[in-house]
């Protein structure tokens, strides 16, 4: 025997509340000897056996009902040969939404987040029987079908486990209308709705109305923000195109929804969060937008953000040029802030240069490092020898001016 919701079993320790009432309440009446009732001793002690014996009884109900009711909320899950001793339940349409942003790629002591959602989604298909109907879907921006049709074990455990994380942000209320539209297809009544996610503030931003409509039912769970960022990367969103969809259908583009499921729709939020959520990144890093030249000084704006709500971000910065490491600066990040570093350093080689600004490593290290380029050109040495009246002549050489690749030198031809 498993359990779905396995946190509810720390509620068991309710079933000692009736033990500790019925003790404290026991009242020491003290003997007093009266002659007349001698002789009705021992009916008395007859009454009080019965009253003892049902007082008993309603005890162990009482702790009986809180143990029910907290193993209940577990969702216990009976398999094997045992399943056999209860009867058969109505068919299901299951439907699973594991959340594949870039948060999920946050990793602590218990390894990445997806890993761990990956094991919430192997736990509900433990679940299931060959029945129901399941749909698995992938989600972070859009919507990505990877599983539909009549539960199949095997099949369906090796489309989970093959799951990778996306480079994207979070909409989790079009993943649960899109979810919705799935389950309306199926022509089982019982409809469930599972949502394995960090639940970031970003992803219920949008349409958050959406989560309080979608069913008539709705088991909620416990969330809290984790404070990992939520941006996607402009090179990973790069990766995931080359990569495909893995054989998935992509239903990130709009109209793809099916009809809206018939009744009631339970729906179970299955919240995955991080023991250590600190978390500094490196957002962007800005080059010079004018041409660069040699022997030149470079200013590059650096993005920093320190995503943690509690906790300041001490690390160092580093900004590498070529094979050269050409700056190391200490940075301290006060909680849920940003900050634009500036640094400046000269040029002294020509041609494209490729850099790197990084800082030390935390759980998240897609983000710890951003890479650039610098275009530094030679300028060419021009002499101009002209005498009054060459003002349209410098201008056609050196259009650009000191921003340009003509470094200009004038003589009057007079001299």
């Amino acid at each position: 025997m498993s359990f779905l919701n396995p946190i509810f079993l720390l509620s068991l320790i309710a079933v000692s509340v009736p033990l500790l009432i019925h003790i404290l309440s026991r009242r020491r009446v003290p003997e007093v000897p009266f002659s007349t009732l001698r002789f009705l001793s021992e009916s008395d002690k007859r009454s009080m056996s019965r009253i003892n014996m049902r007082r008993l009884l309603l005890l162990v109900l009482r702790m009986l009902i809180v143990a029910l009711l907290a193993l209940a909320f577990a969702r216990p899950v009976v398999r094997g040969r045992f399943a056999a001793l209860f009867p058969a339940r109505a068919p299901r349409a299951v439907c699973l939404l594991i959340d594949g942003s870039y948060s999920m790629r946050f990793n602590d002591e218990r390894g990445t987040l997806f890993d761990r959602a990956k094991k919430r989604a192997m736990e509900v298909l433990r679940s299931l029987d060959r029945s129901d109907d399941l749909y698995v879907v992938l989600f972070g921006d859009g919507q990505r079908l990877v599983y539909s049709g009549g539960f199949e074990p095997s099949s369906a455990e090796e489309t989970v486990k093959g799951l990778e994380p996306t480079w994207s942000g979070t909409n989790l209320p079009a993943a649960v209308d899109f979810a919705r539209g799935l389950l309306g297809n199926s022509n089982n009544e019982a409809k469930e709705l599972y949502v394995i996610s960090d639940f970031q503030e970003t992803a219920l931003g949008r349409g958050a109305d959406t989560l309080n409509s979608s069913s008539g039912h709705v088991a909620r769970a416990r969330r809290e923000p984790s404070g990992i960022p939520n941006k996607g990367e402009a090179e990973g969103r790069a990766k995931e195109a080359q990569r495909g969809s893995r054989g998935g259908k992509d239903t990130s583009k709009p109209g793809t929804t099916a009809e809206k499921p018939r009744g009631k729709m339970r729906v179970f939020f299955l919240p995955i969060e991080a023991v250590d959520p600190s978390q500094s990144a490196v957002l962007n890093v800005l080059t010079p937008r004018v041409k660069v030249h040699r022997n030149e000084v470079v200013r590059l704006k650096i993005s920093l953000r320190n995503f943690s709500r509690d906790l300041a971000a001490s690390f160092p910065l580093e900004v590498v040029l070529g094979d050269k490491r050409i700056l190391q600066r200490e940075i301290t990040l006060p909680a849920a802030s940003s900050k634009t570093e500036e640094v400046e350093f000269p040029v002294y080689q020509t041609g494209w240069i490729r850099g790197v600004v990084k800082k030390s490593r935390d759980r998240l290290d897609v983000d710890d490092e951003r890479y650039f380029t610098l275009d530094v050109r030679r300028k060419t040495n021009v002499l101009l020898i002209a005498g009054e009246g060459s003002f349209y002549l410098e201008q056609a050489l050196n259009p650009e001016g000191a921003d340009g690749n003509i470094a200009l030198d004038e003589k009057d031809w007079g001299r």
